[in-house]
């Protein structure tokens, strides 16, 4: 892993290369994936749908696990190190359980966790690399929303926004694992760089457009603009589909920006906490 990121980091035009021919090749088509998937289950109860990918998902999770916890005993700050690894492990059940509809969604985890893994080397910093994944994230989530299936879903799918910020912290922790040397220490340094910069760029852009009227939020009388966010809004706290089978939580825009700035803040607190140690030359 040291060689691989030590290689990514001597040639940013081959980690360009990778991550985008990653993003198109495994990120987008994660929805083609999934209903591949379904199909094969066709005919099965979605509850052994369920447990099935339940079943796979928890062992590549053990397999990912056993070399990560090694490697964590022996982290110089390995107290810290356990701390994120339970919260995320708290924070992937809780919104599991809340706003996933079906198992197969897990796959978000796998997908932007590597993404991010393979991002930082081109970014330099935990913090503007889980910018970087979640702004990505978003963008996979628009391409879907607004032009593969617009009109599968009354909502912009924010519920998978964080899941996919969720997957970057994930990827993150198993390079702070590593004690690899991170860019940015301050916060100053953070906000300046250019990958924090073309974040803010694009949420300015998002506002003007609301502004003018060309993006809203939500349908209002009179309005008639080219993008919604959410279509239909919903009511109340949960939302119940398939006869009452299924409840989960609808997150809405404003919501799922101040979950994923939550994310930010805590988990960019590793360009804080992260072990310096010196990568070995090939």
């Amino acid at each position: 892993m040291l060689r691989l990121f030590q290689w990514l980091k001597q040639h940013p035009i081959w980690n360009i290369v990778t991550l985008i021919a990653y993003y198109c090749l495994v990120v987008l088509p994660h929805e083609f994936v999934g209903v591949t998937i379904a199909g094969i289950f066709e005919g099965k109860s979605r509850a052994y749908y369920n447990g099935v990918i339940l079943a796979l998902a928890s062992t590549i999770a053990i397999a990912v696990l056993v070399p990560f916890l090694l490697r964590l005993i022996k982290h110089p700050r390995r107290g810290l190190g356990f701390a994120y690894l339970l919260s995320l492990i708290g924070l992937i059940t809780l919104t599991f359980n809340a706003i996933i509809i079906v198992n197969i969604e897990l796959i978000h985890i796998i997908q932007y966790g590597v993404f991010a893994i393979l991002a930082y080397p081109l970014m330099g910093g935990y913090t503007v690399t889980l910018l970087f994944t979640s702004l990505f994230g978003a963008m996979d989530e628009a391409y879907q929303y607004f032009y593969l299936s617009p009109q599968r879903t009354d909502y912009y799918d924010l519920n998978d926004v964080i899941f996919n910020t969720l997957g970057g912290a994930c990827g993150l922790l198993w390079l702070w694992s590593y004690q690899i040397k991170t860019t940015y220490t301050t916060l100053k340094s953070i906000v300046m760089s250019w990958q924090s910069l073309t974040i803010f760029g694009l949420i300015l852009i998002l506002t003007i457009l609301i502004g003018l009227g060309y993006l809203a939020y939500f349908p209002t009388e009179g309005i008639d603009p080219l993008w919604t966010l959410v279509r239909e809004v919903p009511y109340g706290f949960w939302k119940t589909i398939d006869a009452g089978t299924i409840t989960f939580h609808v997150t809405l825009p404003i919501e799922g920006l101040c979950y994923c700035i939550i994310l930010w803040v805590v988990y960019g607190s590793m360009d804080k906490t992260a072990f310096v140690r010196t990568v070995p030359q090939s």
